[in-house]
């Protein structure tokens, strides 16, 4: 799975808004880009560690 879809199972498990405009405004937030729809199998050990906040 993506961070993006990672983000959007948890919120809809504990009924938070999961729409594509709060993903996009939690990967603003937090300088994540574009690379939060690859895999999180590919991301570098920084982009692991930026996730992980």
């Amino acid at each position: 799975l993506s961070s993006a879809e990672n983000l959007r199972l948890f919120a809809r498990l504990h009924g938070l808004p999961s729409t594509a405009e709060h993903v996009a405004a939690l990967f603003d937030r937090f300088e994540i880009g574009r690379w939060g729809e690859r895999p999180a199998r590919t991301y570098s050990r920084g982009q692991l560690q930026r996730l992980a906040l």
